[in-house]
């Protein structure tokens, strides 16, 4: 029996995005393949339900070290001392080692397992690390910086046998001279979780159409616009945020708010909405999940962009997809949009789409096929 680790930062019961995907591959690959399976995360364990998985070991980021100094934004930077530590203390070997980022700088771990273990190391950058275009900045303190991610990250992958990234975009965007070993495997949605989601109604004016939207707010993927189109239409729909909310957000009229909540009951609300919301800044390689739980759930999609319409990796997953809108990030581009959206005949997505290949399960599959090439 093969022994395969995951090492990620993140992991539930934690709640955040980055723990979902490198959470579900654990918790499910026994369905696939004979393995043991062990995890190791910095997120607090207190409260997490029963998984299948033979070992979770909490290794705490003791948010010591140089390397932590010069990348504060890192989380990963101090914790490779404590993944260090601990490894110098157990001496239990993996046959296949798989690292999960973001953050990345606890990647430096992978020329120390390769040295102990000889093991097969595989690297999940889920997101762009060194050249995230998202990162772009004109300061000089932050440009030597990112010029040294750039060392990093060939560095790191000259340890991996393979590299996973979430699209094309992404793995343009990779620094890596061994570019026949990367491998696509996007995010999707927990068919388990979806399948079995309590459908949840937060709105009391069910006369109007809900807009929900699953995720945070940057810059350069703002509700502002969206806020004032509905405003202007005379608060023609009910907007339903799900996660990290933003100052005085929940206080606006037209918009309900419900904070950051457990996975299966942020799918519940959407599913209880009408229509599934992306705030996307155009940059060609950014994925997001909830396009993906969007799809999982039969949602007609809007997508509200910083950028081009219909363009970049949230085009290519969705541009088969029955029902989406794009508009622009603009109050009047929206405005326009919502007025197609009104006099639209409403339905969810024809049952003759396929959704199966926008699952997390479909992502799983491609991982095992991975492992099992020796």
């Amino acid at each position: 029996m093969r022994k395969v680790l995951f090492i990620s930062y993140y992991f539930l019961p934690d709640k955040t995005v980055a723990a979902q995907r490198v959470s579900y591959w654990a918790n499910n690959i026994k369905e696939y393949i004979d393995v043991e399976v062990d995890v190791i995360t910095a997120s607090d364990q207190n409260g997490a339900a029963a998984l299948n998985i033979d070992n979770i070991v909490q290794v705490v980021n003791s948010k010591a070290g140089l390397l932590g100094r010069l990348f504060k934004s890192d989380l990963g930077a101090t914790w490779f001392y404590d993944l260090k530590s601990y490894f110098e203390k157990n001496k239990k070997k993996y046959d296949v080692v798989i690292v999960t980022g973001n953050p990345f700088l606890h990647f430096f771990i992978t020329r120390f397992l390769k040295k102990r273990m000889n093991c097969r190391i595989f690297l999940d950058f889920r997101d762009p690390f060194a050249k995230n275009e998202r990162n772009s900045t004109k300061a000089l303190s932050v440009k030597i910086k990112q010029k040294l991610l750039v060392l990093f990250e060939y560095f790191f992958c000259e340890y991996a046998d393979k590299i996973i990234v979430m699209n094309e975009g992404c793995k343009k965007l990779l620094c890596s001279r061994k570019k026949d070993i990367i491998e696509i495997i996007d995010n999707g949605y927990d068919d388990k979780v979806l399948d079995n989601a309590n459908k949840k109604v937060a709105v009391s004016d069910n006369s109007k159409k809900t807009i929900v939207y699953l995720g945070s707010f940057a810059v350069d993927r703002n509700i502002a616009s969206l806020l004032a189109a509905n405003k202007a239409l005379g608060f023609s729909f009910n907007l339903l945020h799900i996660g990290k909310t933003i100052e005085g957000l929940d206080s606006q009229e037209g918009i309900t708010c419900k904070g950051l909540l457990p996975y299966s009951d942020a799918v519940g609300y959407a599913k209880g909405a009408d229509i599934g919301l992306i705030l996307t800044s155009g940059k060609a390689f950014e994925s997001t999940t909830k396009v993906f739980d969007y799809i999982g759930l039969e949602l007609p999609i809007l997508i509200i962009t910083n950028g081009e319409v219909q363009t970049g990796n949230i085009h290519e997953v969705t541009k088969d997809y029955p029902m989406v809108w794009w508009a622009k990030n603009n109050e009047q581009s929206i405005i326009n949009v919502l007025n197609k959206i009104i006099a639209c005949k409403f339905n969810h997505t024809s049952v003759n789409f396929c959704k199966t290949k926008y699952s997390r399960s479909h992502g799983l599959s491609s991982l095992v096929r991975l492992i099992d090439l020796e």
